[in-house]
């Protein structure tokens, strides 16, 4: 990368320059004013441009579909789950009205936190990949003063450092605090400072796109993650040359309750452009109920107990508990398992092209003040079990 000099504004002014742009610009809605005005505050874009050997980061993003008019009578199609038509695109972090992007997230449970979903509400989620052998020019959103959680982080520090490696300490602290700015730009809740991130994003993705050298892809720091991993925000004409950029997979969801998971109904696999649905299928392999971690209210506490060593009376039957569990689970969490069960997404890769992924996962169990017996009787709340299961995917 060629070194670069910057002309930027005084630190002490940065901070009130950015205020009085943001009420500024409020309003306006011409991007070429909004980016022309953001260069003379700031003394120029803090913008860089990041080349990604994709064969060394092996990057895969995340995307997140909602349900839309006609969608489910079209599945197979791979560009289903892509950007929007011109005519359906409103405005948006990192586009203009009729600018469709793509936006991807690193992981998806950052892809389904990135958007608006009402609890038992069924979308789609699918896996991009960027294609092998290729060089990847971006514009990205960075400084060192975040925490980018692993990706790509020492290609970006040494850009950073390329960057500045004309500066004076001053010149430095500059740079760092006007990239905060645009950062903090970015990754604004909500949709009132859209008209100025959008503009800048479509005056790289868009408007540069002919110009000087094409740079596709706008990173910039997840706003649900609080910047710790990166969004992509990716020019549709690149998303849709599948030479470069290509769906691996789509999974049908239903949102559950926070932090318990999701429902998955069913995978589908991209299969040289045409997409092969299947439903899920969960089953149950076994639990270990021979080690359990109990919860007691009358000690406070947790512990972990071997089960043949206990036994329970229901009844008027005296079971071991071990053999009170293994009950246990094939009357009532068996059911649950094959039928109800709620996946948490990072728990397993459901987007690969495996026929089975086999994992473990730890359920407490209420037993309302059940007593079990070794030496005296002990009324045990709660007990955390775990199991081991399957996924399938049967075709359709």
């Amino acid at each position: 990368m060629d070194k670069v000099e910057f002309t930027l504004s005084p630190i002490n002014k940065i901070e009130e320059n950015f205020q009085n742009l943001l009420i500024e610009l409020k309003n306006e809605k011409d991007p070429i004013i909004i980016n022309k005005r953001i260069s003379k505050c700031t003394g120029g874009h803090c913008l860089f441009t990041l080349d990604l050997n994709v064969i060394n980061y092996n990057i895969e993003l995340y995307r997140v579909t909602k349900l839309y008019e006609g969608l489910d009578n079209n599945i197979e199609n791979p560009a289903s789950f892509s950007c929007p038509p011109s005519e359906k695109t409103n405005i948006g972090r990192s586009n203009l009205e009729g600018f469709p992007v793509f936006y991807g997230s690193i992981s998806a449970k950052t892809a389904i936190d990135e958007v608006n979903l009402e609890l038992d509400e069924t979308f789609y989620i699918s896996k991009w990949k960027f294609q092998k052998n290729k060089s990847l020019n971006t514009f990205i959103l960075a400084n060192d003063s975040i925490d980018r959680g692993g990706v790509f982080d020492n290609k970006i520090d040494e850009c950073l450092e390329l960057i500045t490696s004309n500066f004076s300490e001053e010149n430095k602290s500059r740079f760092k605090e006007t990239q905060k700015r645009f950062i903090d730009l970015f990754t604004h809740n909500g949709s009132e400072y859209y008209n100025i991130s959008a503009s800048i994003a479509h005056q790289n993705l868009y408007f540069l796109k002919d110009k000087i050298v094409e740079t596709p892809v706008l990173i910039y720091p997840s706003v649900s993650k609080k910047g710790s991993e990166y969004n992509f925000a990716i020019h549709p004409d690149f998303v849709n040359d599948s030479s470069r950029f290509n769906l691996i997979s789509v999974v049908k969801c239903k949102k559950s309750k926070e932090n318990e998971g999701e429902v998955l109904f069913s995978k589908g696999i991209n299969n040289n452009g045409k997409i092969s649905w299947g439903d899920f299928r969960v089953k149950l392999l076994k639990a270990n109920s021979s080690e359990v971690e109990i919860w007691t209210s009358l000690l406070l506490k947790s512990q972990t107990i071997k089960t043949s060593d206990y036994c329970v009376i229901e009844n008027n039957t005296e079971y071991n508990l071990n053999v009170y569990l293994d009950k246990f689970i094939e009357e009532n969490l068996k059911y649950h398992i094959e039928n109800e069960m709620q996946i948490n997404l990072d728990l397993i890769d459901i987007f690969s092209n495996n026929e089975k992924e086999e994992i473990s996962e730890v359920f407490t169990c209420p037993f309302n003040s059940l007593v079990v017996f070794k030496n005296t009787g002990l009324k045990i709340d709660s007990i955390k079990l775990k199991i081991d299961y399957c996924i399938d995917t049967i075709s359709s």
